[in-house]
């Protein structure tokens, strides 16, 4: 997978940039930290817009209904 991670990089590129050449590789034995993982419960304990939360798939189609009786007809080209 690293092979195409490279390849995917350097995809688009003429050349390979100085700066590419200058990093030594990464060393087999070290491994990355797992990524952490977000505070989701904590994260809308402050979110002051509620009324966010309370839309659903069919919520543009609820809004459009109430907003059509307000609308101006369409005009007419008959006199």
């Amino acid at each position: 997978a690293p092979v195409v991670k490279r390849f995917m990089s350097s995809a688009g590129q003429g050349s390979k940039s100085t700066q590419d050449s200058k990093k030594p590789p990464p060393s087999p034995g070290s491994k990355s930290a797992p990524p952490v993982q977000p505070n989701v419960s904590g994260a809308t304990e402050g979110y002051k817009v509620k009324e966010y939360f309370e839309h659903n798939l069919y919520s543009f189609y609820d809004i459009h209904a109430d907003m059509s009786k307000l609308r101006m007809p369409q005009p007419s080209s008959r006199k």
